[in-house]
């Protein structure tokens, strides 16, 4: 079953979330399963950072894990538009789509 790009940018978006809370959460029994929710996500958007090229995860890094907008990451990367950010996000998203190791 192949992940939407909505799930993926959903998990994409959550996981800086995940990151900071799961250390202060990993020894309280009554946020177990909060605890286990977070493990999963972070393994799961670690594991396809794996997959990805150096430029691709400075576009998901600023995008998902900054909130920059298309114009500011452009102008970070050294993108000639916005539109050349939007068509490379899309062409990262099919590509993590795609990628089977895990299904959300």
């Amino acid at each position: 079953m192949e992940n939407s790009k909505r799930e993926i940018e959903s998990f994409l978006y959550l996981y800086p979330s995940a990151i900071k809370y799961y250390d202060s959460i990993k020894y309280n029994q009554q946020l177990k399963q909060l605890e286990t929710f977070y493990g999963i996500l972070i393994d799961i958007v670690n594991d396809w950072m794996k997959v990805l090229l150096k430029d691709e995860i400075v576009i998901i890094k600023y995008k998902y894990f900054n909130c920059l907008n298309y114009t500011q990451i452009a102008i970070e990367t050294n993108y000639s538009n916005h539109s050349s950010i939007i068509k490379k996000k899309d062409k990262i998203l099919s590509k993590i789509q795609h990628y089977r190791r895990y299904c959300i």
